[in-house]
């Protein structure tokens, strides 16, 4: 540190003698060593990138463990903004229904199949109609009060049980899938 004090003079010297103005000497010498001894901010001109973490909340040591991830990425990455989300997997939803749900011969919109219950043959078919109404064509029974009715619809599950002279019921119609 000494030796460069030194050549700093010699050059202050050197200048003076070269009939340089002195304020202005000392003025690039400042310059010159603040931008070796005094450290540069940083100015950050790209928005911070969101980072997203999600844990469980676990009462007073989830909110101390938010707090050192702060201070931890605040230090080690200023050009991130984090944020702590707690989620808790005990939720009141969990627990109880609070929809009703909907009995499968009134569902809609969904595949289903009949399976012969004397032959075992499997037919299958969508609808957009309640089950319980589409199977009723089917076996030409009324969806209401179960009795037989005439319908004139073509259906092969009602070609079949003509056909083989099987009697078809509403239990022998499942679901496959719904929307």
């Amino acid at each position: 540190m000494q030796s460069f004090h030194l050549e700093v003079e010699k050059l202050r010297q050197i200048f003076k003698c070269n009939k340089y103005p002195v304020p202005l000497i000392d003025q690039c010498i400042k310059t010159f060593l603040n931008k070796i001894y005094v450290p540069k901010r940083t100015l950050i001109t790209v928005p911070k990138k969101e980072l997203l973490i999600v844990l469980p909340y676990l009462g007073q040591f989830s909110l101390n463990l938010r707090s050192r991830l702060y201070n931890c990425f605040n230090k080690t990455l200023p050009q991130c903004n984090i944020k702590v989300i707690f989620q808790s997997k005990n939720r009141l939803s969990n627990l109880f229904r609070f929809k009703d749900s909907i009995p499968n011969e009134l569902r809609s919109h969904l595949v289903y199949k009949f399976l012969c219950s004397n032959c075992n043959i499997t037919y299958y078919g969508e609808t957009e109609r309640h089950l319980n109404v589409r199977s009723g064509e089917h076996l030409s029974l009324s969806a209401l009060t179960g009795k037989r009715v005439n319908n004139n619809k073509k259906s092969a599950v009602k070609d079949h049980c003509l056909f083989f002279d099987h009697v078809g019921s509403f239990e022998d119609f499942s679901i496959l899938t719904y929307e």
